[in-house]
């Protein structure tokens, strides 16, 4: 049986590390934004859509994708955000939903499997129904410091994404679990082993998220990402 947990939190706030965290204690993982890396991989088919909708200036001389460029276009006007996200998370779902279904297989009769989904805009993009219950990762007034040691993203462009993310209060409400990054790293790592010994006794939920939810991103002979 897979148990699906979505990582949430806003941009900054350590869903990463909370997702390696549970990696390295069992958790399978799957990581959207690494999957959206991939579906603009260079020569991929998607990435020619995108460099057709917001310029072919978006491709480097060797193909690669200049996200920073990106970034500051589809974050400063919400419809362009929109047609982005239109393309790119039906890829990044579909993805994931051919890892659940190998991993469904590869499972030991009766053997619960715990799988952390990190998904940024899990809220945003209204999809709670895709897992059992929801950590969302907060950091509150240190996220605009950790932001200010990204250098491929301006002042604008930052400020932009945030204006675009839900508030942390409002996703610390609509969350089954918390997880406090606001202190370091040995602070967290105690949170998320509690958080991996709950999740071991959890109960069944009486409408597994896998694989009913999943039902449209279900299809067959969809190139499998390796996630960990």
């Amino acid at each position: 049986m897979l148990y699906l947990l979505g990582i949430t939190g806003s941009i900054g706030c350590g869903k990463s590390t909370a997702t390696r965290l549970l990696g390295e204690l069992g958790a399978l993982t799957l990581d959207a934004d690494q999957l959206a890396r991939q579906a603009l991989a260079p020569g991929s088919p998607l990435l020619a859509i995108v460099a057709e909708r917001f310029g072919t200036d978006l491709l480097s001389p060797d193909g690669t994708l200049n996200r920073p460029l990106l970034a500051e276009r589809v974050f400063a006007d919400p419809d362009r955000r929109g047609i982005l996200e239109a393309l790119v998370h039906p890829y990044v779902f579909k993805t994931m939903a051919a890892n659940l279904e190998q991993w469904e297989i590869e499972c030991q009769p009766y053997q619960r499997r715990i799988v952390a989904l990190e998904i940024p805009l899990l809220f945003e993009t209204h999809s709670e129904s895709l897992c059992d219950s929801i950590a969302v990762v907060i950091c509150g007034e240190q996220q605009i410091e950790r932001l200010a040691v990204r250098p491929n993203l301006t002042t604008t462009t930052r400020q932009n994404i945030i204006d675009q993310q839900l508030p942390e209060t409002i996703k610390q409400q609509q969350a089954h679990w918390i997880l406090d990054n606001q202190s370091d790293l040995p602070h967290l790592l105690s949170q998320i082993r509690d958080l991996w010994r709950r999740l071991q006794s959890h109960t069944k939920p009486e409408n597994s998220a896998w694989p009913l939810q999943w039902r449209a991103y279900r299809l067959q002979n969809h190139t499998v990402f390796k996630g960990s």
